[in-house]
């Protein structure tokens, strides 16, 4: 039997759908070829000389030097290497006041300390506060059991024997509070550090060595308190630093609005405004931003702006009407009272006149 002939809607269908498949297989292609052309453009970046990225690295953040280092496997074996610790040092002239890197940490080691903010055990995000005495950042979960409290009666008082026998103090401590939410600080101890002394520790065989590696172990310890402290004086400028360049910020954002107030015809208003109401004004909630003000910006804000301008001139004419009834009060006050001085001494009859609070 011969095969049935196909319709010619059928067929009209058929070759539509035949047209979309190629079609959608041509959009693929060409959108798999963009997107080669628009990636990989780093990939020979690696084999550029060595005196180029030095040049290129310098310019960047140590922030952005990590990125680049978890991009790809070809700049984490770059960076990573030892021959790249002039990168992290160039990088590092980028930030103002930063201190040098401390001899126990790497370079990468020192920017992922500082400018990385995960925690080192987990991998959590936003841990913001770092342990300076012990190089870590750990969040709250994992400071429990990355953390010793130092109590007389644990495991942590190998630390107050040693140091009593050998005289001087062997780890160093952090100061913070005992449990999350507890107004009582205590000092705690890094666990790991404690672990590996005490099994390196074990491990020599006269007191000689152990005094000798106890005293290593203390010096190191004097030197993480001093990087401790200049890493609290630098975030400590740091945050000034930004406070002030966020008042340049918002004074300069002020005087814009300021300019366009002017613009629109408030000039008068605002030169008949004390310095307590032009206050009120930077402070208000559209303009106390610390953001660039800009053309869109003034437009989004605008009707709000007016508004308390109107607001402002509504309380000042009121008031100077206030003011201006209690002068007028005040002249016939004293017109009254001389009129009343002047006139005939008080008898039955004078009583009778109508007085100024008539």
């Amino acid at each position: 039997m011969p095969p049935r002939k196909k319709t010619k809607l059928k067929a009209k269908l058929e070759a539509a759908a035949e047209n979309n498949s190629n079609a959608s297989a041509t959009e693929v292609d060409t959108s798999r070829r963009n997107l080669r052309g628009r990636t990989g453009g780093l990939k020979d970046m690696p084999k550029m000389p060595l005196d180029i990225l030095i040049e290129i690295f310098s310019l960047l953040h140590p922030r952005d030097l990590l990125s680049l280092a978890r991009s790809s496997k070809d700049f984490r074996a770059l960076l990573m290497s030892r021959n790249s610790a002039s990168f992290w040092k160039a990088a590092r002239q980028q930030v103002a006041g930063l201190p040098e890197c401390p001899p126990y940490l790497s370079e990468p080691a020192y920017a992922n300390l500082v400018f990385s903010t995960h925690c080192h055990r987990c991998l959590k995000s936003s841990t913001k506060s770092a342990i300076w005495e012990f190089s870590a950042r750990y969040c709250q979960d994992c400071k429990e059991d990355m953390l010793m409290y130092c109590h007389p009666h644990s495991q942590c008082q190998v630390n107050l024997e040693l140091g009593e026998q050998l005289g001087f103090v062997i780890f160093p401590t952090h100061v913070m509070a005992a449990t999350k939410g507890s107004t009582y600080e205590g000092a705690f101890y890094h666990r790991p550090d404690v672990q590996v002394f005490k099994a390196k520790y074990a491990s020599l065989s006269t007191l000689e060595e152990k005094r000798d590696y106890a005293k290593v172990i203390a010096e190191q310890a004097e030197s993480r308190y001093k990087f401790a402290d200049s890493m609290r004086q630098w975030k400590l400028d740091q945050v000034e630093s930004r406070s002030a360049e966020l008042d340049v910020i918002k004074r300069a954002r002020f005087e814009s609005i300021l300019e366009h107030l002017r613009d629109e015809d408030w000039g008068d208003e605002l030169d008949l405004m004390s310095p307590r109401e032009l206050a009120g004004l930077e402070h208000y909630k559209a303009c106390r931003k610390s953001q660039k003000l800009t053309e869109h910006g003034w437009q989004s804000i605008r009707h709000d702006v007016i508004q308390f301008m109107e607001s402002m001139r509504t309380a000042r004419l009121e008031h100077e009407h206030q003011e201006a009834i209690n002068r007028r009060v005040a002249i016939m006050f004293d017109f009254m009272t001389q009129w009343e001085q002047s006139g005939p001494p008080r008898s039955a009859e004078t009583d009778w006149h109508p007085h100024f609070a008539d």
